[in-house]
């Protein structure tokens, strides 16, 4: 039976939903506004953080590429928070084999 992604979900179960969107969108060298990934998700944009949290810290478990750094701001094309994302880690994203 398919899992459909639903209201309510833990922010583990959100993660896996980012994660297969962010993942086409690295395969593809594009980021997405946290907007866009919202509409997506069907998920409020100001719910995110938790998600994309939880996201990036499995990704740092795991030594993966940080796909949270994908999802940028619509203003000024740049990640939330306080990280500063270089070209080279951009280009790991969109180099690494993640699936």
């Amino acid at each position: 039976m398919v899992k459909r992604f639903q209201k309510g979900m833990s922010n583990a179960e959100r993660a896996a939903q980012a994660w297969t969107i962010l993942v086409g969108k690295a395969a593809n060298r594009q980021t997405i506004t946290y907007g866009e990934l919202s509409d997506l998700m069907d998920y409020g944009s100001n719910h995110l953080g938790g998600v994309l949290g939880y996201l990036k810290d499995y990704c740092t478990a795991y030594d993966l590429p940080r796909l949270p750094y994908l999802v940028v701001n619509k203003r000024e094309g740049k990640p939330g928070g306080t990280q500063e994302t270089s070209f080279e880690e951009l280009e790991a994203i969109f180099s690494d084999k993640l699936v």
